[in-house]
């Protein structure tokens, strides 16, 4: 349950050797590298700057060209078979070859030349068609638009568009004002057209004053149309449309081009990627080491357990660089390697989720496994559902032998979860709900089931809220005494025995007495001296780091009042009765629509079926996450919170990072 010993790593390679040993050490995954420390006793007399390709450019280009080619591309896996591990064994050398022969860099220009003529061509037919939209509400102005565009000499004209009432007060207003030299029309849409009501004039250009102030009095806006359109309205719509035509025949040249470069370039595109991310991380490796014109120093860390291997891995380096292997030193900050084995290793990242445990500390992931396995099925409920997903996992399991080590983890905590529904569902008699009770062409079944069965909570609900609370406060003493064992193995005695040591039989005492005075009042003095005994030893003890007696008394009070927060702890484990209930009483609901459905003529069976399997379907992904969500919470609130210490940072070894390959080993190229 501890967590995994590292030590330090210093490595003093001389440069000519020193790609290969970041080679060696990527592949491997061994230790984790991070940057030199400058102020070491050993460090480096001056650093010298080395320049090489500048590989972020070039992924940059590739991660352009990754994305942008996307929409276009139609992968033959599938993102959640690339994710699953779907994905083709290449060595690093064979990436080597590909990148050097993918010019990503030219592919990248060619590339932002076809996105920059889409976006014009695009930014053209939206405007083509704002202004087709204009001149759709136009039909009815029959003159020529050069008359408007252009005008003459001494005649412009003039379109606008605004309320009907106001464009006949402007209209008003414009022939008072200008009387002979102006002609004007009035053009108002029809009852439940879409078109805008509009005006048009033409005047004398000496006019054009006196009409742009009746405009602003009137609100009225003027109708901005390009010098271009000269035609009719129905000769421009024509050219218009004959416009979108071209453009949009350029734009399937364009995206027909691009989909076919992304189905001849995407794979090499990919594998350039991730072989630049590979040589990426080294030359970020080596920018962070400490170096000499002959001397590069990489530091970082390494589990004790994979010290041989890595003795291992550098021996063929012994003449060229130097390994040192120390413990921690005070003032260090270790990474955190979880050791687990077996069943408890996926639950390592639940542990993870919550934040790394501190170096030394006590790894919760083991401890917590039984539990979590528990109160999910407790809030799940039904073996049904149990047997749906845990029949998922192992498909997934089975058919995607390469996925990566974290889904594999997370896909087996999923079975154990289904197994541990299975299990508890049985013992209530859930199965799918009340299925084999409410359909009766299952009756068959029901001896099997009543076999297994132990407890209804939908009948006898209480003796189940007894069974939770009792598995609370089991959880509680077990958080309380990791603490204590957590404090003896860094040989804190005295801390063990006063602070979990007092609580323990101050709780204990509370127990015995309230359950004596329930069933067995010949226990109530033995609780109550326990209780004083606890609450003495608490009192005396938790205000030990204050100063003065009358403090450490104080403190040592006032430590009491937690005893409302144990209680409080105990009562959030009735959630465990509650899902499961609320889970429970779903699926009943679910199977009673199915068969009153079920006696209706003709289309019965299907209706039947359609609520049963679409409403358990329902059921089980709403009922998951709270199943989930809930028992992952009495471990972090009310059991971590007793013992655990977190703030580590996860150890992060230095090893291939890819998106679209598995790296082959080189014995495998």
């Amino acid at each position: 349950m501890a967590v995994a010993s590292v030590k330090k790593v210093e490595l003093y390679a001389h440069r000519s050797c020193v790609d290969e040993v970041l080679a060696v050490l990527q592949e491997r995954g061994i230790c984790e590298l991070s940057a030199a420390e400058k102020n070491s006793e050993d460090a480096l007399p001056a650093r010298v700057e080395e320049k090489g390709r500048d590989y972020a450019a070039s992924l940059s280009d590739v991660n352009y060209l990754i994305r942008y080619l996307a929409p276009w591309y139609h992968d033959p896996v599938g993102s959640l078979g690339r994710m699953l591990g779907e994905r083709d064994d290449v060595s690093v050398e064979a990436l080597a070859k590909i990148a050097e022969a993918c010019d990503a860099g030219a592919m990248a220009e060619e590339v932002r030349g076809r996105e920059h003529r889409l976006t014009e061509l695009r930014s053209e037919v939206q405007q083509i068609e704002t202004l087709s939209h204009t001149l759709d509400g136009l039909s009815a102005f029959k003159p020529p638009l050069s008359m408007v565009t252009e005008g003459s000499r001494l005649v412009a004209g003039f379109l606008g568009t605004g309320r009907a009432e106001n464009l006949q007060e402007w209209k008003d207003a414009v022939e008072a004002a200008l009387g002979a030299d102006v002609e004007c029309a009035i053009f108002l849409p029809e009852n439940g057209s879409q078109a805008a009501p509009w005006v048009s004039a033409f005047y004398l250009r000496e006019a054009e004053g006196t009409l742009s102030e009746a405009c602003l009095k009137h609100s009225v806006t003027k109708i901005d149309l390009p010098s271009t359109l000269t035609g009719t309205v129905g000769e421009e719509q024509e050219k218009l449309a004959a416009r979108l035509k071209e453009l949009g025949e350029e734009e399937k040249s364009c995206t027909d081009w691009l989909s076919d470069f992304a189905q001849e370039h995407m794979d090499e595109i990919r594998k350039t990627g991730d072989y630049l991310a590979i040589m990426k991380a080294r030359q970020d490796a080596k920018d962070e080491s400490e170096r000499t014109e002959q001397v590069v120093l990489l530091q970082g860390w390494v589990p004790v357990h994979r010290e041989a291997e890595l003795r291992t891995a550098l021996a063929p380096f012994e003449k060229t660089a130097a390994l040192r292997l120390s413990d921690p030193a005070e003032g260090d900050d270790p990474p955190i390697v979880l050791e687990n084995t077996g069943c408890a290793r996926p639950f390592e990242m639940l542990t993870m989720l919550y934040g790394a445990p501190v170096y030394g500390s006590v790894d919760p992931s083991f401890p917590m496994m039984p539990f979590f396995l528990l109160f999910f099925g407790m809030c799940y409920a039904d073996a049904g559902y149990g047997i749906v997903i845990t029949a998922i996992a192992m498909y997934f399991l089975k058919k995607y032998q390469k996925m990566p080590d974290n889904i594999r983890q997370a896909l087996k905590m999923v079975k154990y979860c289904g197994i541990a529904t299975i299990i508890f569902g049985a013992v209530t008699g859930s199965w799918m709900g009340d299925m084999i009770d409410a359909f009766p062409f299952l009756a068959f079944l029901r001896p099997v089931k009543n076999f297994f069965t132990l407890l209804e909570p939908m009948k006898d609900p209480m003796l189940l809220l007894g069974i939770s609370l009792a598995l609370g406060i089991v959880h509680i003493y077990f958080g309380i005494c990791l603490a204590a064992w957590a404090n003896i193995r860094e040989k804190k005695y005295f801390a063990a025995c006063a602070d979990q040591g007092g609580w323990l039989v101050l709780l204990t005492g509370l127990l015995i007495f309230g359950a004596g005075s329930f069933k067995a009042p010949g226990l109530v003095p033995v609780g109550k001296w326990m209780a004083i005994a606890g609450a003495v030893i608490l009192v005396l003890t938790q205000g030990r780091e204050k100063k003065g007696i009358f403090s450490k008394l104080i403190s040592g009070c006032l430590s009491l009042y937690n005893v409302t927060s144990y209680l409080g702890d105990v009562l959030s484990y009735s959630r465990l009765l509650a899902l499961g209930l609320v889970g429970g009483a779903v699926a009943m609901i679910i199977n009673l629509m199915s068969s009153l459905c079920g006696g209706t003529a003709y289309v019965g069976w299907i209706l039947a079926l359609l609520i049963f399997f679409g409403g358990h379907v329902f059921s089980m992904v709403i009922n998951i996450l709270g199943a989930f969500v809930h028992p992952l919470r009495l471990q972090y609130v009310e059991f971590f919170g007793k013992f655990y210490s977190s703030g580590g940072a996860p150890f992060t070894p230095f090893r291939y990072k890819t998106d679209y390959v598995n790296v082959a080993p080189r014995d495998e190229a």
